[in-house]
């Protein structure tokens, strides 16, 4: 399993579940966009859980979500 994959099913999981969800990925992917990298540069070896660098990535993207 990889990051993507954890992704996916985890939306299945919180869509069967009714629960909220925030889509971070989506946001993530702009930040990386703008930011010209790669998802990999992000992730640490195991594919799956973000690096210093990603958690960072993900803190902006929550920040932005909870100041709405």
């Amino acid at each position: 399993m990889n990051y993507l994959d954890y992704i996916h099913a985890s939306v299945q999981v919180i869509k069967t579940n009714n629960w909220s969800y925030i889509n971070s990925k989506e946001e993530i992917e702009k930040k990386l966009s703008k930011k010209n990298m790669r998802l990999a540069d992000i992730l640490t070896n195991d594919n799956i859980h973000p690096n210093d660098q990603g958690h960072y990535i993900c803190l902006e993207v929550m920040e932005v979500y909870f100041k709405k």
